[in-house]
């Protein structure tokens, strides 16, 4: 009679995964580009080497793709999110920006620093200073002290 357990060897988790390829949204919509040149699904999944079910799942979430391109910096960014306040896009932006000058800065950051900067964005787009705002408060400081 055969064994009810696995040997060590055949077990679970000895075989490292396959990593998850996950494209870019800046690879997606070079993709849709391929479309706008009349290329079809086989052709363009097969150029890139993705299946043709995942490319018309890009296809047909087109607008928010492109949507977020146009306004995100971040060229990493990977998945599309829907985000029901209008300052959230900017906010996000503005984060990885901000993380991303850290980086090169070398400045160590924690989930506290990170959850406090997108507090204090939210609160300056909410007021409707956006980028102009510390520059308005700076020049109202210097105004008030050098008069």
């Amino acid at each position: 009679m055969l064994p009810k357990c696995l040997t060590p060897s055949k077990a679970f988790g000895s075989e490292p995964k396959s990593q998850k390829n996950v494209m870019t949204l800046h690879e997606k919509a070079q993709l849709l580009d391929m479309f706008r040149e009349g290329k079809s699904y086989a052709a363009v999944g097969s150029y890139i080497v993705v299946n043709e079910s995942t490319i018309r799942y890009i296809k047909k979430n087109e607008v928010e793709i492109r949507t977020i391109v146009a306004v995100s910096s971040c060229e990493t960014a990977k998945k599309v999110t829907i985000m029901k306040n209008k300052h959230f896009i900017r906010i996000k932006s503005a984060m990885a920006l901000w993380i991303s000058d850290c980086k090169k800065e070398n400045i160590c950051l924690s989930g506290i620093i990170i959850c406090e900067k997108a507090q204090n964005l939210y609160q300056q787009f909410n007021r409707g200073d956006g980028a102009e705002g510390t520059k308005k408060t700076a020049t109202k400081t210097i105004d008030s002290t050098g008069a």
